[in-house]
């Protein structure tokens, strides 16, 4: 099974977000940077807490909406998911970063990012990154990237504007306004590269989900069952590099 990346850029309150969350339903286990407090799921705002909720459920069904108030703890997260899906390995897992400019800005970028991006397939990593335009991230996100999903926009960087034709471009401004509850269209809504990319349908096939996919249920987090650290099966942060060499 092939994994998937995919980066969603658009002005402020082009429907980003309301996309991200259909990609969701989509999504039979999540991991969500929720910084704004948009996505539903069980909501964490501690790392001991979002530690005992992926223990609980790491071979199940799950959303969580991850809530930190330090990005220290963001970082910590990233390190964690990936040494745990290194050494215990499961069905794939889906990380939706919003802002995705506070951990890689054009000028540089959080080395667990720029690891989880570059080496996350060989764990069936899938990464949604979310941003205004794709001259706020950093071009490791841009290089790695399977699938853009472009909402309204108004600026674009010199190497994305020869991915697309000037028709495209010229079309990007007048682009509607995805709404809830709104069947988004391509060419009426967004526009993504390749052309002719689906990214419902690659989304759900790098996740192990058909494309009509019924809602996922995540469990409560007031239901999981409490476990931080499973002997051998579940790595204290910390204890290992994303690298492997223990520094």
């Amino acid at each position: 099974m092939r994994n998937c990346t995919l980066t969603i850029l658009g002005q402020k309150g082009s429907g980003k977000t309301t996309f991200a969350r259909l990609l969701l339903v989509r999504t039979p286990r999540a991991v969500v940077v929720d910084r704004f407090q948009e996505y539903d799921g069980a909501a964490v705002s501690s790392f001991p807490a979002a530690l005992d909720y992926l223990a609980a459920n790491w071979r199940g069904r799950f959303r969580l909406a991850c809530r930190f108030y330090q990005d220290l703890h963001h970082r910590e997260l990233f390190r964690y998911i990936i040494l745990t899906a290194r050494r215990c390995p499961t069905l794939p897992i889906a990380l939706l970063i919003e802002e995705a400019d506070f951990f890689a800005d054009p000028h540089g970028i959080e080395p667990v990012v720029d690891y989880l991006y570059k080496y996350g397939r060989h764990w069936q990593l899938n990464i949604v990154s979310i941003a205004r335009g794709d001259t706020d991230l950093h071009r490791s996100i841009i290089n790695n990237t399977d699938c853009f999903i472009i909402f309204r926009q108004r600026r674009f960087s010199g190497n994305m504007r020869n991915l697309f034709a000037p028709s495209d471009l010229a079309h990007l401004p007048s682009l509607e306004t995805l709404t809830p509850n709104v069947t988004p269209e391509k060419g009426v809504h967004f526009l993504t590269y390749p052309p002719e990319a689906d990214p419902f349908a690659l989304w759900a096939a790098a996740n192990g989900a058909g494309s009509q996919a019924s809602p996922v249920v995540p469990p409560a987090l007031d239901t999981a069952p409490v476990g931080r650290y499973v002997q051998g099966t579940h790595p204290a942060p910390g204890t290992d590099t994303p690298n492997g060499d223990g520094s």
